[in-house]
């Protein structure tokens, strides 16, 4: 794995450089190298992320802050990155649940950090190395042109007809002359969820459930068909138990 670029904000000095300090030594351990930026406000690093918003592949964001909080922050964050990894580190146990909305990888208690940083640093770098090599290739059957997608950036597919419609993260549509079933093989443990007979989607873009619906984090909405609610939401519940 290359080098894990990865920003702190905090609006405590001291604690801001404990984090770095035993972040950093969490990730050696595992013969990770990191080099982290650390910012005292959310204006700091969202100045920072302004000529890229993918800078950076993890965020450790405290929530309580002067200014903007860390789930405004977070908020902020994933409209410009929407696969970001996001830890909020907090004293406040309650706002676990505010957090939700925003879709964190995880949330460190600051009186418990260093019982749960191993677990977390753990799950970063393995996600990291998932997420880095999540590509499938296909090739359409009319033209015999062979694509490459990026996994990361597939939010969802809709077959029509003789053709797929991969509906990318930043709005791109690519259609490709295939069936469902060759997708679905290529897709084959990458946590996709098919919530209807017509539609693959994303499970790591996913936000909620709905009777009739599943949304992802970009807007889209998929289909769901009432007799694959149950599953649908049994199958997004153990990719979550995964990622713990």
């Amino acid at each position: 794995m290359n080098v894990i670029r990865a920003a702190i904000c905090e609006d405590d000095a001291q604690v801001l450089d404990l984090l770095a300090q035993s972040l950093r030594h969490e990730f050696l351990v595992r013969g990770v190298e990191v080099a982290f930026d650390r910012f005292s406000s959310a204006e700091g690093l969202l100045a920072a992320l302004k000529p890229d918003p993918h800078r950076y592949d993890v965020y450790f964001l405290d929530i309580e802050m002067g200014g903007m909080d860390g789930i405004e922050l977070c908020r902020q964050i994933k409209r410009g990155h929407t696969t970001a990894l996001v830890v909020f580190v907090s004293n406040k146990e309650e706002l676990v649940f505010q957090s939700i909305e925003v879709q964190p990888f995880r949330f460190v208690r600051k009186s418990h950090f260093v019982e749960e940083q191993a677990r977390t640093v753990e799950a970063i770098v393995r996600e990291l190395s998932r997420s880095r090599e999540r590509f499938i290739a296909l090739e359409d059957a009319g033209t015999g042109r062979s694509w490459r997608l990026d996994v990361n950036a597939l939010m969802f597919v809709e077959v029509r007809g003789r053709y797929c419609h991969f509906h990318m993260r930043e709005g791109e549509e690519i259609v490709i002359r295939c069936r469902l079933l060759d997708v679905e093989q290529r897709l084959e443990g990458q946590r996709f969820l098919k919530p209807h007979r017509s539609f693959l989607a994303n499970a790591d873009h996913v936000t909620c459930i709905d009777r009739d619906a599943v949304r992802l984090d970009n807007g889209s909405e998929v289909p769901l068909s009432r007799s694959r609610v149950t599953e649908t939401r049994q199958e997004l519940m153990r990719f979550v138990r995964e990622d713990q």
